[in-house]
């Protein structure tokens, strides 16, 4: 990849990095279970979240194309926070199902949009031909968030209780 196309990209893999430190993604189920939602109750959960991420996902294509992509980055980002601020507030079914919802939607408006974006960041930048390069990049950041939370988690859980 051209120092070009990193420095046009470079903020958007820390966010890549940031956003996927999720430290309860990797026990959710845990704490679901410790809550007394029942395994037909988390399997509902799961796909509830599954089958909604995927209606969403057109709606939410078009709502990037014709809105703006960094505006559906921040809505997506919002629907995380909701989700979060839920989990915390109140810990039942009803809950986790609104958490759910809100998961649904973020990966959504997530998915195609940050492929987009960092299409259109590189074409700004006349470097469209690192665009593969770029999405291996960015998932490299996101998965290294991903494995940094889930180790925390992991030690939270160990040494925290």
């Amino acid at each position: 990849m051209t120092e070009k196309a990193k420095s046009i990209l470079k903020p958007f893999y820390y966010f890549a990095f940031i956003e996927a430190l999720i430290f309860w993604y990797a026990i959710e189920k845990l704490l679901w279970d410790s809550s007394g939602l029942t395994a037909e109750q988390i399997v509902l959960l799961g796909i509830i979240a599954q089958s909604s991420q995927v209606l969403i996902e057109v709606p939410s294509s078009i709502v990037a194309d014709r809105w703006s992509r960094r505006k559906t980055l921040i809505a997506s980002s919002t629907f995380m926070m909701i989700a979060i601020i839920i989990v915390l507030a109140v810990q039942s079914f009803m809950s986790f199902l609104i958490m759910s919802l809100m998961w649904a939607f973020y990966f959504a408006f997530q998915s195609g949009t940050v492929n987009a974006y960092i299409y259109d960041l590189l074409k700004e930048g006349g470097e469209e031909s690192q665009y593969r390069k770029a999405l291996s990049r960015y998932a490299t950041f996101q998965l290294s968030g991903l494995l940094v939370s889930s180790l925390g988690a992991s030690l939270l859980i160990k040494f925290g209780g």
